[in-house]
């Protein structure tokens, strides 16, 4: 069981603000994080993991508090047996999002391109360079990217936004 109850101070869409969370998360089971971008998503999972420090609360998992402000635990990231793969991974930033698919796809497969960024909704970021996107969508189509153009040996699975 994974408890959670901190308060974090965000720079939001609507401005300065308290991200607030406070929830339990059963041992085993499959948990997603919804909501639009800018939402506290991406910091919530990097509180659980030790990347950020919130302002006041505790994370406890399995009986075992990782953190506590006001006993002053908090452990290293090292030390949390987190898996995190971050979102802005594996890209270049001075290329486009298309260039980026051609340098990963097969040598002369420009059909192959054009297939994927069709296939998988991505042409209105295809001029865009990564920096520009949110993060969520550098994620998705970055996973979709991999999806289309794997190895047959390969089978990337993820659930993207619509």
């Amino acid at each position: 069981m994974i408890h959670i109850d901190v308060v974090m101070p965000r720079l939001f869409a609507e401005g300065a603000s308290d991200l607030q969370v406070k929830l339990a998360i059963e041992s085993g089971s499959l948990t997603a994080l919804v909501g639009p971008s800018g939402s506290g998503k991406t910091t919530l999972l990097r509180l659980l993991a030790g990347l950020e420090t919130p302002r006041t609360g505790q994370i406890v998992v399995n009986e075992v508090v990782w953190l506590d402000k006001h006993q002053s635990i908090d452990w290293k990231p090292q030390q949390r047996s987190i898996g995190y793969v971050f979102q802005d991974t594996a890209l270049f930033p001075n290329m486009t999002v298309r260039e980026n698919i051609e340098y990963a796809a097969p040598t002369g497969q420009q059909n192959l391109v054009n297939e994927l960024i069709e296939a998988t909704g991505l042409e209105p970021f295809i001029s865009q360079k990564p920096i520009r996107l949110s993060g969520g969508s550098v994620s998705g189509w970055r996973w979709r990217v991999r999806w289309f153009v794997g190895h047959n040996s390969y089978c990337w699975m993820s659930h993207l936004p619509r």
